[in-house]
């Protein structure tokens, strides 16, 4: 049985405003939303880490519409499993009581110097 086609992501028109009126061009603005599911928050904080890329603003292919669709289309990973992946990976007594990941100590990594 084929599989229904989804309708490709599209970013957010009043999104997309707000982030050009910081400004930010079109493309790059519509890169960032349509990798990131139209998540102004991240989507800011790429454009932001990746400001310097020189390709960051060339107009965007068909192709790569295709490609950061498919991207943007893949389930978020659920808080819970991340959760259980940095308690895992790092020990609860190291994770701040935030929640949030901290790097592994020196020691962790085999690094004898430290």
């Amino acid at each position: 049985r084929a599989r229904a086609q989804s309708r490709p992501l599209e970013p957010k028109d009043d999104l997309l405003a707000q982030l050009t009126t910081m400004g930010f061009k079109q493309e790059a603005a519509t890169r960032a939303l349509l990798l990131y599911r139209n998540n102004l928050e991240m989507s800011l904080n790429w454009l932001l880490e990746n400001a310097s890329d020189p390709d960051i603003n060339k107009p965007i292919s068909s192709n790569e519409r295709q490609q950061l669709s498919r991207v943007a289309s893949r389930a978020p990973i659920p808080m819970e499993a991340l959760n259980d992946f940095i308690e895992i990976s790092y020990g609860r007594n190291r994770s701040p009581s935030g929640g949030e990941a901290m790097a592994p100590a020196a020691a962790d990594l085999g690094d004898e110097s430290g």
